[in-house]
């Protein structure tokens, strides 16, 4: 499990750093998100693996941890940004400033919808996970498995890439950029990150086949 929560803290390390970056994704049409949203995804679906075998507060811990991990990279970035640089590093380090400070708001917005985002993940997933149980042990053929699982993924993963989107991008963009660019990029960001989640989902229906005879945790 250890090695899955570094995962975890690594991927949405990853998207909070670059959740300040509005970046253009030419995937049939011109997505316009928050560079973040590439990641996050991934890190979310990191977590239905801890869920899946060790259950929901190890997933919950798993959260904590993560959180805990940015909130410390937060502080040792702030930490840096304020010790004086030689003249010869002045221009660079404005450049570096401009993009590892994201603004205080951003950062709380990345904080807050990773929080509710992700702790709603693991309780629904959780809930399905029980519902889905008896019926996986009892059949062992990898095609109904397969197709509980996808249920699963893909109801709690599609419901938290929509309410990502929901609670970080206004906390982080209204008010700052046009309300019409706001709506944009929280309908963008979410068809993006559930199509995303419906694409890693092979990775994970294997991770399930593999680990099919594995006991579970509650």
């Amino acid at each position: 499990m250890s090695s899955l929560i570094v995962m975890y803290s690594i991927y949405s390390l990853g998207a909070n750093i670059l959740a300040s970056r509005i970046t253009i994704y030419n995937i049939i049409i011109p997505f316009v998100v928050s560079g973040g949203t590439l990641i996050f995804p991934f890190a979310s679906q990191v977590d239905d693996m801890i869920n899946e075998v060790y259950g929901r507060r190890k997933a919950y811990a798993a959260i904590a941890v993560a959180l805990i991990a940015n909130i410390l990279m937060a502080t040792f970035i702030y930490a840096d940004a304020v010790l004086p640089v030689p003249s010869w590093e002045e221009v660079a380090n404005k450049y570096w400033t401009e993009f590892m400070i994201a603004a205080p708001r951003i950062m709380l917005a990345s904080y807050i919808a990773f929080v509710v985002d992700e702790l709603w993940n693991a309780t629904i997933f959780a809930k399905l996970k029980k519902r889905a149980y008896k019926t996986e042990e009892a059949w062992k053929s990898t095609k109904k498995i397969v197709s509980l699982v996808l249920t699963r993924v893909t109801t709690s993963d599609a419901s938290t890439m929509l309410i990502d989107s929901l609670v970080f991008f206004p906390i982080a963009f209204l008010g700052v950029i046009p309300t019409s660019v706001v709506i944009n990029m929280i309908w963008m960001g979410a068809i993006m990150k559930i199509m995303l989640a419906i694409f890693n989902s092979p990775w994970y229906i294997l991770y399930r086949v593999l680990i099919k005879k594995v006991k579970r945790e509650f």
